[in-house]
């Protein structure tokens, strides 16, 4: 009895291990196509988890098809466009160095040029990642500490203080930003020079730069997405920065 709502579903398929363990193809057909048109909240996310989730032995629902000699399941999860193909399990192994180890590819070959066609690889071809130990091991660089150091100032900042601290850092670029366009004694338009001494000119474009650009950065730490918008926004402030320097 297949659940009556969508949100039901990640309560009954934590994965799709099961249908592929217990020969299940009709379930697993039902929930990866279910899960591929959801439009609930997190649906994109939930899609992800239950397609590439993981056994005890680190197996997804891929490899486990791929020990099984299911090419019929196999095809339909390489339909699929979360579901991850190089993904190593506890021993090592791509969906296509199982394939391979267990001889069970056809004569002709039609599987592993599909597989191929979906961007399988084996193990030794892929880029080695930097385990999780490894990199708490390794020394703390400079980058590693401001990234560190931001998100704690972000995840510090109450709600109310961060909407304070915004609009508070919004004038402090405006301000900045028209003080660079158009300095303080005006502009010689023949020229093209300001007004003022030199000196006074340089003590205001240092200082006005500074400001800008602790201005800039203090937003960016403030914003709570981390997503494409926050890095338009650090684009555009580094362009204008561009623009007073």
């Amino acid at each position: 009895m297949y659940p009556r709502c969508e949100r039901e579903w990640p309560k009954c398929f934590a994965s799709c291990c099961g249908p592929v363990v217990n020969d299940r193809f009709e379930v697993l057909q039902v929930l990866t196509g279910w899960i591929q048109i959801m439009s609930q909240r997190n649906a994109r996310s939930i899609e992800y988890t239950v397609l590439n989730k993981k056994d005890l032995t680190d197996n997804t629902a891929l490899h486990l098809a791929a020990y099984k000699n299911d090419h019929q399941v196999v095809r339909l999860l390489l339909e699929c466009r979360l579901v991850l193909r190089n993904e190593v399990n506890g021993d090592g192994l791509t969906f296509l160095d199982i394939l391979r180890t267990q001889g069970k590819i056809n004569e002709s070959g039609d599987l592993e040029q599909v597989a191929r066609k979906t961007g399988c690889k084996e193990a030794a071809s892929l880029p080695k990642m930097m385990k999780p130990y490894d990199f708490l091991k390794s020394p703390i660089t400079f980058w590693t500490y401001c990234s560190t150091h931001t998100r704690r100032i972000s995840s510090d900042t109450s709600e109310e203080a961060r909407g304070v601290f915004l609009i508070i850092c919004t004038l402090i670029i405006t301000a900045t930003y028209q003080t660079a366009l158009q300095p303080p004694g005006g502009v010689n338009q023949t020229e093209g020079q300001a007004m003022m001494k030199q000196t006074f000119f340089i003590v205001i474009w240092v200082s006005n730069t500074i400001g800008f650009c602790c201005a800039i950065f203090y937003t960016f730490c403030l914003l709570p997405a981390r997503g494409l918008l926050t890095f338009w926004f650090f684009y555009i402030g580094a362009y204008r920065l561009s623009w007073i320097l």
